[in-house]
This record gives structure tokens, sequence and C-alpha cells, in this order.
């Protein structure tokens, strides 16, 4: 499973930790593997969002999650480390894996543009 989103948390009430909750509710499942977050803008500026993913993944000690930085702003269609990451990902797991999506669609929709074919090689996408 790869796992897109745009985690924050914080002590104010506008910030909105749902993504967390849910990575850390997946990353508690024996059943479940994560593969990788990718990681986008929308709650928060991506600088935030990725420094949120990887101290997520630090204090859960699951440091070997990779973090990949994705799309910085609505309507980017340049391709990113993240856009990278699902592309190649899909294409050696395809059939075989899910892809969770917590934020925007930025990044799942500039790895389309990037390999159209990628739509063949994820079997569900589920959308919180």
């Amino acid at each position: 499973m790869v796992i897109d989103t745009d985690p924050t948390q914080g002590k104010l009430i506008i910030n909105d930790i749902d993504d967390v909750l849910a990575i850390l509710f997946l990353m508690a499942g024996s059943e479940v593997r994560i593969d990788g977050l990718t990681v986008t803008y929308g709650n928060s500026p991506l600088k935030r969002t990725l420094k949120v993913a990887h101290r997520t993944c630090m204090v859960t000690n699951r440091q070997d999650i990779p973090v990949l930085p994705g799309a910085s702003k609505r309507g980017s269609r340049k391709p990113t480390p993240a856009a990278r990451f699902i592309v190649e990902y899909f294409k050696q797991n395809a059939g075989k894996a899910v892809l969770v999506t917590l934020g925007p669609l930025t990044n799942l929709a500039t790895a389309l543009k990037m390999e159209p074919r990628l739509s063949e090689w994820i079997p569900a996408v589920l959308v919180m």
C-alpha cells in the first residue's frame, strides 16, 4: 500500500489531524504493509506536511517507510519524487497493492499524466 497524504497536526483547532490518525491506525495493523508515504500540499504547505509525515514515521519507529515530496500547489503537474514513486511502485506491483489517498489528488493526477497505463496497474484507490 502507498498512502498519498497531506498530514498536519498541532495545537491549533484549524490543524486537521485526520490524516495522521489514519496513518497511525494503518501503521498499527499487522495485516497492513505500508510501502511509502507520498506527501502533498493541502491542509498546510508542502514543507509542513512533509515534516509531519517524517515526524509520524519517527515517533512510531517506522523510518523504514519512504516519505516522498510531491506537489506543492494546486494544479501542479510537474513530475515530483512522489509521482515518480507512485508510477514505479505500481508498475512493479501491478494488481497487488492499493493506493490510499487522504488529501488532494494532485500526486495521482501527475503520476497518471506521466504514465497513462498506471490506471491499469492499481486495482483500487481508496479515497478519504
